[in-house]
């Protein structure tokens, strides 16, 4: 078998870019393989070859990878709530237009208008829905304001 050989010229910040590049590749195939219950890889050769090559140290590496894992952490999120909110924002076009009518057409352009409307309008409101607090002294903080039992008397 004939190996292909390319030559490549980089400079350090991008030669950096691709080490980035390559760990947080590592980072999410490593993450999708441990959440199916499948064995973790082995490292990818690139990324010892690139840390060598640019004598970089296994801390630097390790606080690359940390600061990837929070953006990626913070695109998910992101990724989450925005879609949360648009199937929250059609529950309640659904809701609506039920009211009026018996058959609602997923597809109808009214349908679709009033839940990007709802979407845009109420975003802050479906995404408070998700409001992950943090557990205090055993209990989850519950958030403020009227109980139902309050309405009554």
């Amino acid at each position: 078998m004939q190996t292909e050989f390319y030559s490549l010229q980089l400079s350090k910040f991008e030669a950096l870019e691709c080490l980035r590049a390559l760990l947080l590749q590592a980072l999410v195939e490593e993450e999708v393989r441990m959440q199916k219950g499948l064995e973790l890889p082995e490292m990818n050769s690139m990324i010892n070859r690139l840390m060598n090559m640019l004598n970089v140290s296994e801390e630097l590496v390790e606080r690359e990878t940390d600061k990837s894992a929070d953006e990626l952490w913070e695109y998910s999120w992101y990724v989450f709530t925005s879609e949360w909110a648009w199937f929250r924002a059609q529950q309640e076009a659904l809701r609506a237009i039920k009211k009026n009518k018996k058959l609602v057409n997923t597809e109808d352009v009214e349908y679709k208008h009033f839940a990007e409307k709802n979407f845009k309008k109420f975003f802050d409101k479906y995404v408070a829905e998700l409001n992950m607090m943090p557990m205090q002294k055993g209990g989850v903080r519950k958030p403020a304001g009227k109980r139902k039992t309050d309405d009554i008397k």
